[in-house]
């Protein structure tokens, strides 16, 4: 088993893409491409330094997945809080999760060959620790007319 944390700190390491020369990245990108044409590579971008590193930021998906089913591999790779939604992008717009992933390969792969799908977490249901909190902020936050 190795000895390091599931989830790197943000800002820890290098992405593969700022490690990886440009003509490194489409030389793997073509080779992975031929030996897998039912597939495509994709490499997950955090959206912003904040965003908790994934174990693993390059995917080798099939041409059928779904985002959705994609998004619950990202999740098994992404330390969230129970709190959190995990978004994905592409090209800067929401991915819809009925999407096949190479449907969005055709329209959106990068000049390196890879597909980028970056990631962004959003907290989500107020993040309440008790019934309690809940209570007292929903009846603060609204007042009888």
């Amino acid at each position: 088993k190795k000895n390091h944390p599931r989830t790197l700190p943000p800002a820890t390491m290098a992405s593969y893409r700022e490690r990886t020369p440009l003509a490194a990245r489409r030389r793997e990108a073509e080779r992975v491409r031929a030996a897998h044409p039912r597939r495509v590579p994709v490499l997950l971008v955090p959206a912003s330094r904040e965003c908790p590193r994934a174990e693993k930021d390059r995917f080798l998906v099939s041409l059928e997945l779904t985002v959705a089913e994609f998004a619950c591999a990202v999740r098994r790779h992404v330390e969230l809080a129970p709190t959190q939604a995990l978004f994905l992008h592409v090209d800067g717009l929401l991915a819809p999760g009925t999407a096949a992933m190479g449907a969005l390969d055709a329209r959106h792969r990068g000049d390196d060959g890879f597909l980028a799908v970056t990631y962004a977490l959003e907290n989500t249901f107020g993040g309440f620790s008790t019934r309690d909190s809940m209570e007292a902020r929903m009846s603060s936050a609204v007042q009888p007319a």
